[in-house]
């Protein structure tokens, strides 16, 4: 169950990063805002 939940809690945080304002985003930025806020989230 916690691997599907920290999959489901993944994916949201790639879509709340693509529908910010910016047009384009390259995928080492994606990679690095998301392991940031994965990292954000087990640190709570």
């Amino acid at each position: 169950m916690g691997k599907k939940i920290e999959g489901l809690q993944r994916m949201l945080v790639i879509i709340n990063k693509l529908k910010g304002l910016q047009r384009y985003v390259s995928r080492k930025e994606l990679e690095r805002y998301v392991s940031l806020r994965m990292e954000e989230r087990e640190t709570r």
